[in-house]
Parts: C-alpha cells; structure tokens; sequence
C-alpha cells in the first residue's frame, strides 16, 4: 500500500514509496508475484530505529529513508496512523505491531512511551522461559488483531532461552477492489 502525498517532499509516505520500489526492484528478477506492505515493513523498523543508535541506527536511516528529526518523523508516523485508521474509511485496517519484553528485563521508560505513543505499538512483559505459554499469547494476540487471518506468527521452537524481545508486526486489510481478476 503506497500513495503520493503532495503536500511535503520529506515526509513519512514518500520515504516509504522509496523504500517500497527499492525493494520492488530487488525481486523483478524473481518468476513469483510478491505481495509485501511497505507500511508494514516501516512501522516495524521504524520501532527498531528509535531504539538504535550509532552505525545501525544510521543504515536503517539509509535503507528506509526515514526522518532523521525524530519530533518530524515521530508526528509524521502518528499521522499517517490515524489517517490509516480513520472510522469514515471504506476499508477496515487492524495494524498489530507490539514489543514483546522478557520479565525483568528493562527498556527504557522513553523508548517503551515513544513506542505507544507515536507508533501505536503494545508493549507487554512475558515470561519467555514458558516458551509455549509466550509463544502462545503472541499468536492468539495477533490473531485476534488479523480477524483469525494470520493464527501462527511465531511457529513451534522460535522462542529459545536467549529470547528477550520479540517485534511483531502484522496487518489486516479489508476492503472492496474497483476491479476483480477473473
């Protein structure tokens, strides 16, 4: 899902439409259709990125041409949110983006509010050393926010000892189409 917002040359939609073709032309090659959400792609890594610093924060910059103001970039993201997600749309969009954070591991307070606030992403604690039981509020989360469309995000044996934050990112997109293929 991509569109043209005339109204700024830097913004949030046209960093994603650039990203959205870099990556396009990295599969012509490929004989598959793909199907891929931009959006979806950079509302996940622009939660990675507010949390990066330094060499990664800056190749992730690069990649997906965000913002680099982060007040710009944050209002922007929060914008296009609620744009997205607006009652008087024709369509019905459910984004499921949370952090999931091992018990008594710390984030920081900052980033965690940056997170919900801008990014309208969940964050929530789990005992990963019940990887079954995780593993399992995980999908049933993002099941429920999909409307029963993606059941497994994380399948059997992804969440290990090691584990101490899980990202997920999911969308539900319903909407009538102008045309249909026959």
């Amino acid at each position: 899902m991509y569109y043209i917002n005339k109204e700024s040359e830097n913004n949030s939609i046209n960093a994603s439409n650039q990203f959205t073709f870099n990556l396009y032309s990295k599969y012509l090659i490929e004989e598959e259709n793909i199907l891929f959400s931009p959006y979806s792609l950079s509302s996940a890594f622009v939660m990675v990125y507010e949390g990066a610093k330094g060499e990664t924060a800056e190749e992730i910059q690069s990649v997906l041409n965000f913002q680099k103001e982060d007040n710009i970039r944050r209002k922007q993201f929060a914008e296009d949110y609620k744009k997205f997600n607006d009652e008087d749309k024709k369509y019905e969009l459910n984004i499921a983006n949370a952090i999931w954070i091992q018990k008594n591991y710390k984030l920081l307070n900052s980033y965690l509010e940056i997170i919900k606030d801008y990014y309208s992403g969940q964050i929530e604690n789990l005992d990963f050393s019940n990887k079954e039981k995780s593993r399992l509020t995980v999908n049933n989360w993002v099941s429920k926010k999909t409307k029963e469309k993606i059941k497994e995000l994380l399948p059997k044996g992804s969440i290990n000892p090691d584990t101490k934050l899980i990202l997920t990112n999911a969308i539900y997109f319903k909407a009538n189409w102008l045309k249909t293929l026959q």
